[in-house]
């Protein structure tokens, strides 16, 4: 069994490791260490990645196995991917690391905003004078037939 002081040490080391692309946060900072509990004498530290398809998920995974086996913890890595992570999980210490390393934090105001609306509201209109219809070949190599014209009489010139 583990005891709450264990518990809170795993905490702490699983928290401390650092994000592979950004070394200044932890996977704490970020909010992807979702938790660490204790399941049978085993330490279990629940990872959310950014992304489903992120690439360094298995690093960070192996990093936070690595830091914990290595304090001598018996543990296990279990992937969270429902609720998919929301910058609104970066803790606030995370978006000073952010902006003291010259990145401009996400903005959670959009996220809370009841005004937002995704996707957005998005009509395309087709300019004047184009024309989606392309079995008219006869007028389109008419027109380049004109301007290949234009371009020869221009090819006499020289070069700047």
């Amino acid at each position: 069994m583990v005891t709450a002081a264990h518990h809170q040490a795993a905490w702490q080391i699983a928290a401390a490791v650092p994000d592979p692309e950004l070394p200044f946060l932890s996977v704490a900072d970020l909010g992807i260490l979702r938790s660490v509990s204790e399941q049978d004498g085993v330490i279990v530290a629940s990872l959310t990645p950014t992304y489903s398809g992120c690439p360094a998920v298995s690093v960070i995974e192996n990093d936070v196995l690595d830091a914990l086996q290595k304090a001598g913890f018996n543990a296990q890595i279990k992937r969270v991917l429902s609720p998919a992570w929301t910058t609104d999980w970066i803790s606030e210490a995370g978006r000073q690391k952010i902006k003291d390393n010259g990145i401009a934090p996400p903005d959670n105001s959009v996220a809370s905003s009841e005004k937002a609306h995704y996707p957005p509201d998005i009509s395309l209109a087709r300019p004047n004078g184009i024309r989606r219809d392309t079995t008219e070949t006869g007028s389109s190599s008419s027109s380049s037939s004109s301007s290949s014209s234009s371009s020869s009489s221009s090819s006499n010139k020289s070069p700047l």
